[in-house]
């Protein structure tokens, strides 16, 4: 008869159980890990907590600048791509009492549409990278762009905690807030039965969509916003070029910024660089086409 050591059953439960809360439809997701102690290997004398709070800080600037000073969204990030998510924060948790255990960690929580397997999934294939410039920082992790799904889950299950109370707003869905957003932009340019036959045509674009509409050109159009639902006017290319060539060298400045506690030529430098590649995609496109960019120059030079 085989033996089972202390504690294996209950470890064994402990693994297979999803810590997630559920309400009408939305989930809970939360992951707290320990940073590493010590300093990170790079010129400056710098602690891996110190380093991961540079990342937020920069990865937030970033977004803030994206929603905020320009009113389209010319530049996709992760967070948008991954598709269901109501919201989502990164912390860095730092113990009062030093005397207790002195370990400091890293907590994610994110509200989204859906069951955790789909969603766990889809954050794997979309934003990998990007968890892995920020998770790297702590104790034991399993770089997700170099390893299976199913490695890189063990770790995400072994590192969640569990919320004990869950509020969410019930039966609205991230694709629900997209449409009635898109619905009213309707009704305030038209009305009646014309109205109405543009609603029931509706088609929520993708943030890739979205994007790629407002660069390219896409059946004979540049800077067409499809969430205005026909609305919207075509734009010269030269208009269309200036909102995300601005957004993606801001956006690369700073991460640019990062190079000095990821280090070029090391392991976390290569985890900076696949960042500001899964980060940046249309932007890395759009400098990188010559046809785009020839045509860029000739027309603007100034671009």
């Amino acid at each position: 008869m085989s033996r089972v050591r202390p504690g294996g059953a209950k470890n064994m439960r402990r693994d297979l159980t999803i810590k997630t809360g559920s309400m009408a439809g939305t989930s809970d997701f939360r992951v707290m890990a320990p940073i590493k102690k010590g300093f990170v290997p790079s010129l400056d004398a710098t602690t891996y907590k110190t380093r991961v709070k540079y990342v937020l800080r920069a990865l937030n600037g970033g977004r803030a600048n994206a929603y905020e000073y320009e009113l389209a969204r010319v530049l996709t990030d992760s967070v948008d791509r991954v598709g269901r998510i109501h919201s989502v924060g990164i912390a860095v948790l730092e113990p009062e009492d030093e005397s207790v255990d002195g370990v400091d960690y890293v907590l994610l929580t994110a509200t989204f549409d859906g069951s955790w397997e789909a969603y766990v999934r889809v954050i794997w294939q979309k934003a990998a990278r990007l968890l892995d410039l920020i998770f790297c920082n702590t104790d034991g992790y399993v770089l997700g762009y170099e390893n299976t799904y199913e490695n890189w889950g063990i770790w995400l299950k072994s590192k969640q905690t569990e919320a004990y109370f869950l509020y969410a707003t019930p039966d609205l869905t991230v694709d629900d807030t997209r449409f009635l957003r898109m619905e009213e932009r309707v009704y305030r340019r038209a009305s009646g039965a014309g109205a109405d036959k543009i609603v029931t045509r509706i088609r929520i674009p993708s943030p890739e969509d979205i994007a790629r509409h407002s660069i390219f050109e896409v059946d004979g159009q540049v800077g067409v916003d499809p969430t205005n639902a026909g609305f919207s006017k075509p734009l010269s290319i030269e208009a269309a070029a200036r909102p995300p060539f601005r957004h993606g060298i801001r956006a690369l400045a700073g991460l640019y910024r990062l190079a000095d506690f990821y280090p070029p030529g090391t392991h976390d430098g290569v985890l900076l660089h696949r960042a500001g590649h899964e980060l940046l995609p249309e932007f890395v496109t759009m400098i990188n086409d010559p046809h785009l960019r020839g045509r860029r120059q000739a027309r603007s030079p100034a671009l």
